[in-house]
């Protein structure tokens, strides 16, 4: 594999930091999260994971960021009901974003988190928060191969990487979460594309966003 995923994540900070500054999101966490679909996409996320038996074990390739460079992914916000002024760690809220996204994903094939109405259950203490914020972009891997004298095409899930934003504007207009993580968007999709791979044709699958 030509293109290094670092490269990947660094840009997906630099573009969501823009937009963050763009629109006044100062304080909070970038959550950047690769989960590799197959041996290839693991060797070149970091070879940690298994998938030599029955069952995989797969890891998760992370990496979090403060939305402000040498800033603090601790935001203080204002209580909606109150009034009243308090902490909030988007370090752990970025994290149950993702858990929402990937519980939508599973269930409804929804690609964002803070989309599908939330059973009781479905809450902060069991490890969900589900407002916006996450998005899954999945990436899929087009091989071809000679069969008989025949090119043939065949697609397979390569990896998914999950993008979620927590700020300083969750409470009064968490919309602007999305807006930041799907900066992502188009830097996702140019990454693999192009002729700086070895011999596969990546589609990337993201979800429509409702804000631009």
């Amino acid at each position: 594999m030509k293109k290094a995923y670092l490269e990947l994540v660094k840009q997906i900070r630099d573009a969501v930091r823009k937009k963050a500054k763009d629109i006044g999101v100062r304080e909070g966490c970038i959550r950047i999260l690769a989960y590799p679909c197959c041996e290839l996409a693991d060797q070149w996320l970091g070879g940690l994971s298994d998938f030599r038996g029955a069952s995989s074990d797969i890891a998760d390739y992370e990496y979090t960021f403060s939305i402000e460079p040498y800033g603090s992914r601790i935001a203080i916000i204002t209580d909606k009901e109150s009034g009243a002024r308090r902490k909030i760690d988007c370090y752990g809220l970025s994290a149950l974003k993702i858990a929402h996204c990937s519980y939508s994903q599973d269930e409804k094939k929804c690609l964002l988190s803070g989309v599908l109405s939330p059973f009781p259950y479905i809450k902060e203490s069991n490890g969900y928060c589900p407002e916006l914020g996450a998005f899954c972009a999945e990436v899929n891997c087009n091989e071809i191969s000679n069969e008989n004298g025949e090119l043939v095409v065949k697609k397979r899930d390569f990896c998914e990487i999950y993008i979620s934003v927590s700020g300083d504007k969750d409470t009064t207009d968490p919309e602007d979460n999305l807006r930041c993580a799907s900066a992502a968007v188009d830097i996702i999709e140019e990454f693999f594309m192009g002729t700086d791979w070895d011999c596969d044709i990546f589609e990337v699958v993201t979800p429509a966003m409702p804000y631009d």
